[in-house]
């Protein structure tokens, strides 16, 4: 089992990549792309990526065309965008492309460390460490199967939920607001 999830850092400054690098810490590996073209290489060669975090103003290929390829080709690794880009049209472009999340420049540490934690959190295929049974249907084929009419079921963990979900699953229908 992989120790460190593996993080794409995809921006045209040196300098972005390195104080995102510092900013997330050592308890991840990084792979730096200077452009959109040479994240798309990466993203071929190396099948471990867990997150990419994808500026949008890059030579060759910008953020948007990055994005859209991945979600056209199916990948479906977690993209958070940051960009200086603030405007409403920008942000709602980015997220109907398959963006994940959009965070604007300048931005606050602690939440690009928060942002990152939680793409990472939804990303992970298997939660075994989280310690909660879900059922969820695996099956190999592409067609059904007269001989398995159901596919097999996988027991996967889930994370325990908060205990005001727990508190409102448990009320009455009577007493939740309408």
């Amino acid at each position: 089992m992989k120790e460190k999830s593996t993080i794409l850092i995809v921006d045209d400054s040196e300098l972005n990549r390195t104080v995102l690098a510092d900013i997330l810490g050592d308890e991840y590996n990084f792979i730096e792309a200077e452009n959109g073209a040479r994240a798309i290489e990466l993203l071929r060669t190396h099948t471990d990526i867990d997150l990419i975090l994808l500026d949008m103003v890059m030579p060759e290929m910008n953020g948007f065309e990055v994005c859209k390829l991945l979600r056209d080709k199916g990948r479906s690794t977690p993209v958070l965008i940051i960009t200086a880009r603030e405007e409403e049209k920008d942000k709602i472009l980015g997220l109907d492309l398959g963006a994940d999340d959009y965070i604007t420049k300048p931005f606050s540490p602690l939440e690009m460390v928060a942002r990152v934690k939680a793409q990472l959190r939804r990303a992970t295929p298997t939660m075994v460490s989280q310690g909660i049974l879900i059922r969820r249907m695996v099956s190999t084929r592409s067609e059904p199967s007269s001989t398995m009419p159901n596919p097999p079921l996988m027991d996967l963990p889930m994370p325990t939920p908060p205990p005001l979900c727990r508190a409102i699953r448990l009320m009455p229908r009577a007493a939740l607001p309408a």
